[in-house]
């Protein structure tokens, strides 16, 4: 029993710690607004051997910033910007705690990843415009696959991706590049910065029955703490 504790705590200190900003949920009956993350994430992130910390919405960003080591920002799915859900209170309060964070991470070296409304979102702070995109909801989408320093899980292999977006991105600034998109009409499925540890990619890794091993590769890479 002993050595079974000191080898799940051994585990858990070779785990690395990424925060990870959840989607918030109006419960108007409650009056209530709720930070929500599906509970697959632990599994997945389990998976990648990395360590979650939910950033509560009203919790100051200092607190997380001093609270340990912290080896990435994670910006998951769930829900519009405001900047299209415009009378929306969580796109709104949700923006304003994600700009916070991505400053943040930017200030302290802190490689930053987004999952469909984060890549989303990492564009938009940096830049770059979304449009409405048509049969991108609940499909599958073959990608093609550019040249890329982030996404080596990827390179040559035939990657088949799930899809649950109305809005994409189908330019990106020179800051960036693009490493995934679907070639029938161009819809960017991922991006990654040309000097900062910066990328997003807009399937779902947390949605998949069985994990994909290409994902679990891809976030093992990138949030590892040697890279």
């Amino acid at each position: 029993m002993l050595s079974d504790q000191l080898h799940k705590k051994r585990t858990m200190n070779l785990m690395n710690n990424i925060l990870v900003s959840p989607l918030l949920v109006e419960i108007k009956e409650y009056g209530e607004i709720r930070d929500c993350i599906d509970i697959q994430w632990a599994n997945f992130l389990n998976a990648c051997e990395l360590s979650p910390i939910i950033v509560q919405t009203n919790t100051p960003i200092h607190f997380y910033e001093n609270l340990c080591k912290i080896n990435g920002l994670l910006l998951i799915g769930g829900g519009n910007l405001s900047c299209i859900s415009k009378n929306d209170p969580c796109s709104i309060i949700r923006d304003e705690k994600e700009e916070q964070l991505i400053q943040m991470a930017l200030l302290n070296d802190i490689p930053i990843f987004g999952i469909c409304r984060g890549l989303q979102f990492i564009a938009h702070y940096f830049g770059m415009s979304l449009t409405s995109c048509e049969d991108h909801v609940k499909k599958f989408h073959p990608l093609n696959i550019n040249k890329n320093k982030h996404f080596p899980s990827l390179r040559d292999k035939k990657i088949l991706t799930n899809s649950y977006h109305e809005y994409c991105i189908k330019e990106i600034n020179n800051d960036f590049s693009t490493v995934a998109y679907v070639k029938h009409n161009y819809v960017i499925e991922a991006i990654e910065h040309k000097e900062k540890k910066i990328a997003g990619i807009m399937w779902h890794p947390e949605r998949n029955d069985v994990f994909s091993s290409y994902d679990i590769e891809l976030f093992k890479n990138f949030f590892n703490k040697k890279l």
